[in-house]
């Protein structure tokens, strides 16, 4: 039996058209999964279609939706570039913990593209720590503010004279607060230190010692 052989044929020349990958913008910096460089850092990347309308996007927990793979339902969304510009600083200090980013760019048909996700863990900054110690409770009260509006949860290790002890904190807010239990009297300094997380970012603690009598 003479076996069949197939010859190739033009697909133009029966009609039929091979569609065209979709373009978009592809992120630059910071890398991916990466501790960004400040709690304000400058996001960047290439355009496909330079000069185009591009919107900049954020948000905590991904989820995508329609043909252009857009992120729904961002918790910050703005007009990137109006004259070709391929990069985005935030105007306010962003929120600490880990978040994704993309950025979606109009092409001049008027179709969207987006890249993927991508990940980016912002850093935690301390506004203030404050430590006081009372007298009357022999307690030491220890305050942080800092951008944890997501959440965020501290250990604080206070060490004395034979006396060691862990206490923990968390907050809904910008602001912690971790109390210690009663300090014993034999205990004339305490030298804390600690950790605090939010959402995949970590800050250490600089809390150094405090006199209890």
């Amino acid at each position: 039996m003479t076996a069949l052989r197939f010859l190739p044929i033009p697909l133009m020349a029966v009609g039929v058209a091979l569609a065209a990958p979709a373009s978009a913008a592809q992120p630059v910096a910071p890398p991916a999964g990466s501790v960004a460089d400040s709690t304000m850092p400058t996001f960047r990347w290439t355009a496909d279609h330079p000069g185009q309308y591009s919107r900049f996007l954020m948000t905590a927990s991904p989820q995508v939706g329609g043909s252009s793979g857009e992120m729904t339902a961002p918790t910050l969304d703005v007009n990137a570039n109006a004259n070709g510009e391929t990069s985005y600083r935030p105007v306010d200090p962003l929120d600490a913990g880990t978040a994704w980013w993309q950025v979606c760019e109009q092409a001049p048909d008027f179709s969207t593209s987006c890249f993927a996700p991508r990940e980016v863990i912002i850093p935690i900054h301390m506004s203030s720590e404050r430590r006081v110690y009372s007298r009357v409770d022999r307690s030491i009260r220890i305050t942080l503010v800092g951008n944890l509006w997501r959440g965020a949860t501290a250990q604080v290790t206070a060490r004395g004279l034979s006396w060691t002890r862990t206490f923990r904190g968390e907050t809904d807010s910008n602001s912690l607060t971790v109390e210690t239990t009663r300090v014993p009297r034999r205990v004339k300094w305490v030298r804390l230190s600690g950790t605090v997380t939010a959402q995949g970012a970590t800050h250490q603690l600089a809390l150094a010692r405090v006199r209890t009598r």
